[in-house]
């Protein structure tokens, strides 16, 4: 059983991986490997959603976000992919106003993911 990570406003839940977990019938090297998938992406997710704001680009700001939110709510990082979530909708009604301080916010959220997804992969490399 892979336990969620509390304390900040940015809390993981761990039911997103627990269900991967299942799926990959308990194997955690392949959860293992599906973190270090997604981490991997995240960061080219991130500029391209930074580009795309700087470059007023809304189509491409609500479809970056839209992926950064569906990786990241798939590993149980909720806080961020609701931080993405606020960027898609808003960049679904053509609006990018507080996109770059949310941008900010976004970047703050994917260094706390990195360190409970460190944590987690530690934990899972002990199972």
């Amino acid at each position: 059983m892979i336990t969620a990570f509390r304390g900040t406003s940015l809390d993981m839940n761990a039911e997103g991986l627990q269900s991967i977990l299942q799926l990959a019938e308990g194997d955690a090297a392949v959860l293992v490997e599906i973190l270090d998938e997604i981490m991997h992406h995240t960061p080219q997710l991130m500029q391209d959603l930074s580009l795309a704001i700087d470059q007023a680009d809304v189509q491409r700001v609500k479809r970056s976000a839209h992926s950064l939110k569906s990786s990241s709510a798939q590993i149980g990082a909720l806080g961020m992919a609701d931080l993405c979530q606020q960027l898609e909708t808003k960049s679904g009604r053509g609006e990018l106003d507080g996109a770059g301080p949310l941008l900010g916010q976004i970047y703050q959220a994917y260094a706390h993911v990195e360190r409970e997804v460190a944590q987690w992969k530690s934990r899972l490399r002990t199972q």
